[in-house]
């Protein structure tokens, strides 16, 4: 978790900072899917977008929201799967864990999508989610301790970062 955190806060910096050199063969809509796909939290996904540009803050939320979105169904998929291959391994019915979650998930989306929330609930909603984020990240913060970052960091610098290169060398090339 340490590294999410560590590779997500220098992404706030980095790739704001790194945007200018970039300006002239991406746009900032671009650059944004980039960030949205390349960042692990949501919250730093719109801190990063947001120090570019209002465009590229928007096409890196929805970017980031879209593998939200498919972590859902992929959740549901593994369970199944998990479920086939423990029931055959030992020859017994086994039960099947659903992430509820991720079917509320999709059930809130869909809700959502009929628009059936007049537009005062849905801002005092969207304030609320923005006020429960901020204390989430603050509980994350305060959590986390330096020697535990230290510790992680060293333990994991090297195949966060080779992960990292990874993912933008594929996203460049693409």
């Amino acid at each position: 978790m340490q590294t999410v955190v560590i590779f997500g806060t220098v992404a706030i910096f980095l790739y704001p900072a790194i945007y200018p050199l970039m300006s002239q063969w991406f746009s900032p809509e671009t650059f944004g899917i980039y960030i949205g796909s390349t960042v692990h939290e949501v919250a730093q996904v719109v801190a990063a977008g947001h120090a570019i540009s209002p465009d590229a803050e928007n096409a890196a939320v929805i970017s980031k929201m879209l593998r939200v979105m498919m972590l859902a169904p992929f959740l549901i998929l593994l369970a199944a799967r998990v479920k086939q291959l423990s029931g055959a391994n030992s020859g017994e019915k086994s039960k099947i864990t659903i992430p509820w979650f991720a079917i509320l998930f999709i059930v809130v989306a869909i809700f959502n999508s009929f628009h059936l929330l007049p537009q005062s609930v849905v801002n005092m909603l969207v304030t609320l989610d923005t006020f429960l984020l901020a204390m989430a990240m603050a509980a994350l913060g305060l959590t986390t301790h330096v020697s535990a970052l230290k510790k992680a960091w060293g333990e994991t610098s090297a195949d966060g970062t080779g992960t990292v290169c990874l993912a933008d060398c594929w996203w460049w090339c693409d």
